[in-house]
């Protein structure tokens, strides 16, 4: 086995920990204040979870950076399997402006 197919691999599991990571980062996340609260609650709510919604925040940039690899690798995927190129170019630019 090539070091290459090791990172084709490795890329490929890139999408199952996007769902991780998403995942991690909403239960982190919690549910914020609802629109209606006054701004005291909001400030009161960031001021008491704050270090857990930096964690969640962390989580969902890591997240989408692993889309933007998955993407990459799917298209990469699909383009050997399949002559026609379509769609790739437009999923992958649309998953590195839903990261952006």
């Amino acid at each position: 086995m090539t070091r290459l197919d090791n990172w084709t691999r490795a890329a490929a599991l890139t999408g199952a920990a996007f769902t991780v990571l998403v995942a991690i980062g909403a239960v982190l996340a919690g549910s914020a204040p609802g629109d209606t609260a006054s701004g005291q609650a909001v400030i009161a709510f960031y001021v008491k979870h704050g270090p857990r919604q930096k964690a969640a925040d962390v989580f969902l940039v890591l997240a989408f950076i692993a889309l933007v690899f998955f993407a990459g690798w799917l298209r990469v995927y699909v383009r050997s399997h399949d002559s026609r190129d379509g769609l790739t170019g437009t999923a992958l630019a649309g998953a590195a402006l839903l990261a952006a």
